[in-house]
């Protein structure tokens, strides 16, 4: 019995290497999961905060920012004061 004649189409993509799982698994969920997969993705593609993440190293920068801000402000408050801030 032939297999009936599916449109496919090859694609290139440039991705990070630790993406590279997380991308096969989408492709291969895509392919067998059926219609429910497809939209349960696009609904979390079109959520815009489900999509708006931070990557780790971003958080741990802002974190550091905020960090030398307030013990900026801390060490002004000791010198305004004439001691140490609490």
């Amino acid at each position: 019995m032939p297999k009936s004649k599916v449109n496919t189409k090859a694609i290139n993509l440039r991705i990070e290497i630790e993406h590279e799982d997380l991308v096969r698994d989408v492709i291969s969920q895509i392919r067998t999961g059926g219609p429910g997969f497809r939209t349960a993705l696009e609904q979390l593609l079109a959520d815009e905060s489900a999509a708006q993440y931070m990557p780790a190293r971003e958080i741990h920068a802002r974190f550091s920012q905020l960090e030398q801000r307030v013990k900026a402000l801390e060490a002004a408050e000791a010198r305004e004061h004439g001691g140490e801030a609490s």
